[in-house]
């Protein structure tokens, strides 16, 4: 289904879609709060792919979508090709989509804050067996797959992928600056704070 911009009716209300030559074209917000709505459907097809989705709510005011595409509206970065709505960058491990905690990233520092906790495997996070004897520490870094070191065991390789990653996620504060790239100021505080939990 194609995307179209956000606009609003006759009444004032912010439109969810529109028949076009025959075709359902959603607006952005509509699709925005569709795809977070979906995520914390129980058992649903987005928990089952993403099992970090599990136990994901909205909050009461997130749950009306005229409420959700005002605060779209209000948010630094919405309307951004490749931006992410994110919920856990303010607050680690936070499960639930709240207008207080919910910001518009770039999709590239998204996937870096994404630790992909459940789909690793049995090694800690960054971490993966390299030739059958020694341990790989790597890390997405802006978008690509950057290998840390090999180590002699999970912790060293494990203790590298942690320093690595505070040091990645100061790299993105300055670069956010430097570049001016458009983010909720609370972003940047948050990566020059960051701290690997519960690896």
């Amino acid at each position: 289904m194609t995307q179209i911009k956000d606009y609003k009716d006759d009444n004032g209300q912010w439109v969810r879609y529109n028949n076009i030559n025959y075709e359902v074209h959603f607006t952005k917000a509509f699709q925005t709060w569709q795809s977070m709505k979906s995520r914390c459907i129980v058992g649903g097809s987005q928990q089952r792919r993403y099992p970090a989705y599990i136990g994901c709510t909205v909050s009461e005011n997130f749950k009306d979508f005229q409420y959700f595409a005002d605060w779209c509206h209000e948010q630094v970065g919405y309307g951004l090709d490749n931006y992410d709505l994110d919920k856990d960058i303010l607050v680690p491990n936070n499960k639930i989509y709240h207008e207080d905690i919910c910001v518009f990233v770039p999709h590239k520092l998204n996937v870096f804050l994404t630790d992909r906790r459940l789909h690793r495997g049995e090694y800690p996070i960054g971490v993966s067996l390299d030739k059958g004897k020694y341990f790989r520490a790597t890390i997405m870094k802006f978008g690509k797959q950057k290998t840390i070191g090999t180590y002699k065991t999970v912790e060293e390789a494990h203790a590298a992928y942690c320093k690595e990653k505070k040091l990645a996620a100061v790299e993105w504060a300055y670069k956010i600056l430097e570049e001016d790239i458009p983010v909720d100021i609370r972003v940047i505080q948050a990566l020059l704070n960051w701290e690997i939990r519960n690896a």
